[in-house]
């Protein structure tokens, strides 16, 4: 699956720690300061033109205690974009690469802050 090949890709690259600063999905409310990786809305879509690859955008939201923690951890995956032509894991990445600047949001309920960066990305898994 594609988001456990990206979390691994991103711990590789020394952005989080899977289960411990970097999710799939879900992040705990325990979690303080992290990263969750998900599909957007809708999942990621069937490439027609290019049978066998998959197409979509990819969300990931860093959590901090402050502004300043949550900005610098959704810039750290800015660090290690954009990916192309790349095999990582189990897939080929045509590209992976940001669409958006991030973006940050008001304090949440539990008082963190939260920043979001969209990516775009083109792959084929390989078994």
């Amino acid at each position: 699956m594609i988001l456990e090949t990206l979390a691994q890709f991103f711990q590789d690259n020394g952005v989080g720690i899977m289960g411990d600063s970097l999710f799939i999905n879900m992040m705990p409310l325990e979690c303080v300061q992290g990263l969750l990786i998900r599909p957007e809305y809708g999942g990621l879509k069937y490439d027609h033109e290019l049978p066998g690859y998959f197409k979509g955008n990819i969300r990931v939201v860093a959590r901090g205690q402050t502004y300043q923690d949550a900005s610098t951890l959704i810039n750290s995956v800015l660090g290690i974009l954009p990916a192309q032509e790349a095999t990582i894991g189990t897939a080929y990445v045509r590209f992976l690469r940001p669409v958006t600047q991030p973006q940050t949001f008001p304090v949440t309920r539990a008082n963190y802050f939260e920043a979001l960066l969209d990516l775009e990305i083109s792959y084929s898994e390989n078994s």
